[in-house]
């Protein structure tokens, strides 16, 4: 949410950040919470964020940090905008 990508989650998300990061991810900042997927992600939300188009992946590989150490996982995915009541772009729905 935001500029800073503020996370907001349900307890289903939990499972995907670890029990290292959850729930201290829980209103951080997404950047903080995925170091190291960061580069990965950040052009994604940015072009969600300034184009108001989702982005769409299937099978995408990612190397999150999470229980202790680095996974090989695969997520199919959508970003959508989320828009205030003056059609202004103020997040991201996972």
């Amino acid at each position: 949410w935001g500029p800073d990508y503020i996370q907001f989650y349900n307890s289903d998300f939990a499972p995907i950040l670890g029990a290292i990061k959850h729930p201290r991810a829980l209103g951080r900042p997404a950047n903080q919470t995925w170091v190291e997927m960061w580069d990965m992600l950040k052009p994604l939300f940015l072009q969600v964020m300034s184009t108001g188009e989702p982005v769409y992946a299937q099978d995408q590989s990612f190397h999150p940090y999470r229980n202790g150490y680095v996974y090989e996982t695969y997520f199919t995915f959508c970003y959508s905008a989320i828009r205030d009541d003056a059609g202004n772009i103020n997040g991201i729905f996972c």
